[in-house]
């Protein structure tokens, strides 16, 4: 495809705010490298045993759970990955 005198390379998929787009008759979308980002998160606050759970659970919600949030509601998920999220 050619825009002017630029040719526009044509690709099959994109990430954009953490979620992988695919192309095709309907809109896909993955959340794969939201979920990796999220257990990295958590894995990080599980060898942190010697903080007191209040800690955790605000650590949790203030760094962990925004990940999870962060382009989720731009996007229309399908019901699978929305429980894989919950």
């Amino acid at each position: 495809m050619n825009l002017g005198s630029n040719i526009i390379q044509w690709c099959y998929s994109f990430a954009h705010l953490g979620v992988t787009f695919h192309a095709g008759l309907k809109l896909k979308t993955n959340t794969e490298v939201i979920k990796q980002k999220f257990f990295y998160g958590i894995s990080v606050l599980g060898n942190s045993r010697s903080l007191d759970e209040l800690i955790q659970l605000q650590l949790l919600e203030s760094f962990c759970l925004p990940i999870l949030q962060y382009a989720t509601c731009a996007v229309k998920l399908s019901s699978s990955q929305s429980a894989e999220l919950n």
